[in-house]
C-alpha cells in the first residue's frame, strides 16, 4: 500500500509485569482495573490455512459494521508459512494507516484500519509448532488416533489454531495495548450490534471472564484425556498441594462454548495465568489428544482461583448471523440480555485465594534470576553451581531450572566462536522445560543463599522488557568483569542463555554461602540399596578375562570408576595416559570395582586395554556395572507422583552410576569430564576421597 492514513487512536502500553511468585498465591493482576470508557479491547484472530482467511473475508465486513469501535479493534496472527501480509489486507480491504507504536513496529506488527476506519493490528509470523506435530505442513493432515473419541474429522492443525488461543495469544506483544481481549471465530459474522462494549459489560458487572452461550456442561470424556493428571500435577508443583480438593472436581470439568469469549488482561497476562498456559502448551497428552482452548478457560479459571469472576450472557449470541455452531438461535434480537454469574463451576483449591490470610501470602523480595540448563547432567551442575554463585553476588533469587536431557539444548564451544544466542537458547528451552523433571525432583539445596526457587515447570515465561531482561554471559570474560556488568540490569527478571562460559574454579571469596546442592535422601538410599543387595546376592561380574562369580558378601564395600565414552572425538593420546592410570589405580584395588559410563563398549575396551600389560598371575579385579544392577525405576523414583515419575525416568540411569560412585570407597575419575568433577564434588562433601 503507497497512501498512509493518519491515527484517529491513542494506543497506550497498559501491562504490569509483577514480579511472579508462584507459590499457590493469589493471582497478580498484569492490568489496572478500568473505571471509566476508555477501556481498549482487541478481538484475537489466528490465521493458519486459507479457508480461514476465506471465512472471515465473507464474516469481516459484519465485525466492521456492528462490533468494532473506537474501543474495539482486531489483533491478527497469519501463519508465516501459509500467507503474505499482501493476502489479508486484500481479502479485507485494509489500509495502511500510522498508527503503529514503534515497539510494536519493531516485533514484526503493522496498524491497517478498516473501510470504516476501525483499528487492525496485523503480523504475519510463524505459530509455534511442538515437537509432537514437527511443522504446520504435518499438523495439517496428521490426525492422532485417540482424536476419533473427541471428534470424528478435526485434525492436529485444528488442536494447534485452538490451542493459540490459550497460550500464544496471551503472549503477543499487540495486547499490552489493550484492556480485554476477545476471542471470535472466522466464520462468526453479526446480524446485529451489541448493546454494550465488552468492556462495559465486564466493568459493569465486577467480572475478569465473559462466555456466552449455553452452558456450563459436561466436557466430552475422549477431549479430555490425561487433563486431570496434568491440572493436579501442576498444582502440586505450585505449592496448592494442602489445599488442592479432591480429583472428582478434576475428573468431571465443566465446559463452555468458546467460540465469542473473552476476559480482562489484567488476569489472562498474569504470571501465574501465563504459567497455567506454558504448562497447558506444553504437556505431551493435550498433543495426543485433541485437546481446545474450551478445556482451557474453564481450568486456568480454577487454577488462578478466579472463577467466582466468571458471568455468561448466554444471549449475546442472538447478535450473531453464521453458520457454524456458534449462533444460539434464530430468534429476535433482545433489547436486553440475560447477566448471570457462573456458580456451577468446579473449585479445584478450598479457599479462594482472595479470602486467604494475608501473613499467610509468600511473598519474593529479590529480584530473580533464570538461565537455561542444556547439555548433559555434569555441565548442568557446572551451570548450577555457577548460577548460585551469580544469583549471591548479583542479589537475586535463583529460580531452579528444568533438568535437560542431554541432547535437548547444544551450547557450541567458546573455542571455535559458536555458541547459542541467549534468545535461542532460551526459547529452546522453554520448548522443553514443561516435558522434563524439575530439578527438585533429584536435589535438594544445603543453604539458604538460593531463596524461593522454584520448579523447572512453572518457569516457563516470555521474557520481554521492562519486566524482564535477557542477556548472555561472553565468551573469554572475567567473572568480575560480568557480574560489573550484570549489576546494571535493574528490571525484576533477569535471564541468562547460560551460565557456562564463566570461569570453570569460581573464587570462593566471591560467594562464600553458594554451597552445592545434594541428592536426596531417598534417592541415595533406593540406589544403596540396590548395590547393596547385588553385591550379597552372589550376582556375576566380568573379569576382563572372563566371567566369575563373586563372592556372596563384600563387607569392605567396593570401588567404582567412571569412564566417559569418546562421544565420537578421537582422544588417542589422551586415551593413552588414561589407561596407564587406571592400570595403576585398579593395582590398588582388592574390592570390586563399579563402572560408570555412558558407552559399555568402550568402557569394556578400556578397561581390557588397562589390563593388558599386568602378569598373567596378578589378581583381577571383578567389575559390575548397572547392568548387573536389579533397577527398578519406579521404586528408584517412588517419592514422585505418577506424571513427574514419567518425566524422570530418562535419569534413572544416570543417578544410579552417579550415587553409586559417590557411595564407593575409592573411585577414579575421567580427568576431562564434567560429571567426574561433580561426583568428586559430591564425594567430597560426603567425606570421602577421589584419586587417581
Amino acid at each position: 500500500m503507497n497512501s498512509t492514513d493518519g491515527c484517529p487512536f491513542f494506543l497506550t502500553h497498559s501491562r504490569l509485569r509483577p514480579i511472579p511468585s508462584m507459590d499457590c498465591t493469589p493471582f497478580q493482576p498484569a492490568r489496572r482495573w478500568p473505571t471509566d470508557t476508555s477501556a481498549m479491547t482487541a478481538a484475537a484472530v489466528v490465521l493458519t490455512h486459507r479457508r480461514y482467511l476465506d471465512n472471515l473475508r465473507l464474516t469481516f465486513p459484519s465485525w466492521d459494521e456492528h462490533f468494532l469501535s473506537p474501543r474495539q479493534a482486531v489483533v491478527i496472527q497469519a501463519h508465516a508459512g501459509n500467507f503474505y501480509e499482501n493476502d489479508i489486507v486484500t481479502a479485507l480491504r485494509l489500509r495502511r494507516s500510522a498508527c503503529t507504536p514503534p515497539t510494536l513496529q519493531e516485533s514484526g506488527w503493522q496498524a491497517y484500519l478498516t473501510q470504516r476506519d476501525h483499528l487492525v493490528l496485523l503480523t504475519v509470523r510463524a505459530l509455534m509448532v511442538p515437537p509432537q506435530l514437527e511443522s504446520m505442513k504435518v499438523a495439517e493432515h496428521l490426525r492422532p488416533p485417540s482424536y476419533k473419541s473427541c471428534h470424528r474429522s478435526h485434525k492436529a492443525v485444528y488442536s494447534l489454531g485452538t490451542k493459540w488461543y490459550s497460550y500464544q495469544m496471551l503472549n503477543l506483544e499487540a495486547l499490552d495495548y489493550f484492556d480485554f481481549v476477545w476471542k471470535l471465530d472466522t466464520d462468526t459474522g453479526f446480524a446485529a450490534p451489541m448493546r454494550q462494549t465488552i468492556a462495559d459489560y465486564l466493568v459493569s458487572n465486577g467480572g475478569y471472564w465473559l462466555s456466552t452461550g449455553s452452558g456450563p456442561k459436561y466436557d466430552t470424556p475422549g477431549c479430555t484425556t490425561s487433563l486431570p493428571d496434568a491440572t493436579e500435577s501442576y498444582l502440586r508443583a505450585a505449592g496448592c498441594s494442602k489445599a488442592l480438593l479432591k480429583h472428582q472436581e478434576l475428573t468431571h470439568p465443566y465446559t463452555f462454548g468458546s467460540c465469542f469469549v473473552g476476559g480482562w488482561l489484567g488476569l489472562l497476562q498474569s504470571p501465574q495465568f501465563l504459567s497455567y498456559a506454558q504448562f497447558w502448551w506444553t504437556w505431551p497428552g493435550g498433543w495426543t489428544h485433541r485437546w481446545g482452548d474450551q478445556q482451557f478457560w474453564t481450568h486456568a479459571l480454577a487454577v488462578c482461583n478466579a472463577t467466582e469472576f466468571h458471568i455468561n450472557i448466554p444471549s449475546i449470541r442472538l447478535v450473531l448471523n453464521t453458520s457454524s455452531h456458534c449462533r444460539m438461535a434464530a430468534e429476535p434480537v433482545p433489547t436486553g440480555y440475560d447477566i448471570h454469574r457462573v456458580k456451577q463451576m468446579p473449585q479445584l483449591l478450598r479457599l479462594s485465594m482472595e479470602r486467604r490470610d494475608p501473613s499467610r501470602r509468600p511473598t519474593r523480595s529479590l529480584p530473580v534470576l533464570h538461565y537455561a540448563a542444556h547439555s548433559g547432567w555434569g555441565n548442568q551442575m557446572l551451570e548450577l553451581a555457577r548460577a548460585k554463585c551469580l544469583a549471591e553476588v548479583l542479589n537475586r533469587s535463583l529460580v531452579w531450572p528444568a533438568v535437560m536431557k542431554h541432547y535437548d539444548i547444544a551450547l557450541g564451544r567458546c573455542s571455535l566462536g559458536r555458541t547459542g544466542s541467549a534468545a535461542s537458547m532460551w526459547s529452546r528451552y522453554l520448548t522443553f522445560s514443561g516435558q522434563r523433571p524439575p530439578l527438585s525432583a533429584f536435589m535438594t539445596m544445603t543453604d539458604s543463599s538460593t531463596r524461593d526457587h522454584q520448579e523447572g515447570a512453572a518457569d516457563g515465561f516470555s521474557c520481554t522488557p521492562p519486566h524482564c531482561f535477557l542477556t548472555r554471559i561472553e565468551c573469554n570474560k572475567s567473572f568480575d568483569g560480568e557480574v560489573a556488568r550484570l549489576r546494571h540490569v535493574e528490571t525484576a527478571v533477569l535471564v541468562l542463555g547460560t551460565t557456562f562460559p564463566l570461569p570453570v574454579n569460581l573464587p570462593s571469596s566471591a560467594c562464600p554461602k553458594a554451597a552445592p546442592p545434594q541428592y536426596r535422601n531417598e534417592l541415595v538410599r533406593r540406589v544403596r540399596a540396590v548395590v547393596v543387595h547385588a553385591l550379597d546376592g552372589g550376582m556375576r561380574a566380568w573379569t576382563g578375562l572372563g566371567v566369575t562369580a563373586l563372592p556372596s558378601t563384600f563387607d569392605e564395600g567396593y570401588d567404582a570408576i567412571h569412564l566417559r565414552g569418546p562421544e565420537g572425538r578421537r582422544r588417542s593420546g589422551r586415551d593413552e595416559a588414561a589407561r596407564e592410570s587406571l592400570s595403576a589405580w585398579l593395582h590398588g584395588s582388592r574390592r570390586p570395582v563399579f563402572i560408570a559410563t555412558d558407552d559399555m563398549a568402550f568402557a569394556e575396551k578400556m578397561v581390557n586395554a588397562s589390563l593388558a600389560s599386568w602378569h598373567e598371575y596378578d589378581p583381577r579385579p571383578r567389575f559390575f556395572s548397572q547392568r548387573d544392577l536389579p533397577v527398578n525405576r519406579t521404586r528408584i523414583l517412588a517419592h514422585l507422583q505418577g506424571p513427574q515419575r514419567k518425566k524422570a525416568a530418562f535419569m534413572v540411569p544416570l543417578l544410579v552410576d552417579v550415587i553409586a560412585c559417590i557411595n564407593a570407597e575409592r573411585f577414579w575419575p575421567t580427568s576431562s569430564s564434567t560429571l567426574s568433577r561433580h561426583i568428586a564434588q559430591q564425594r567430597q562433601l560426603s567425606g570421602r576421597n577421589t584419586s587417581h
